[in-house]
């Protein structure tokens, strides 16, 4: 079992003035890169 390191859930950003909603999910896990 790798150690999580990062963990994002619906990714919301704003760009240039305009809110981005996303649910774009990932997970980074040490040992993925």
């Amino acid at each position: 079992m790798s150690e999580k390191i990062l963990e994002v859930k619906n990714l919301s950003f704003s760009y240039d003035g305009t809110e981005v909603i996303s649910d774009l999910d990932f997970k980074v896990y040490k040992g993925d890169f």
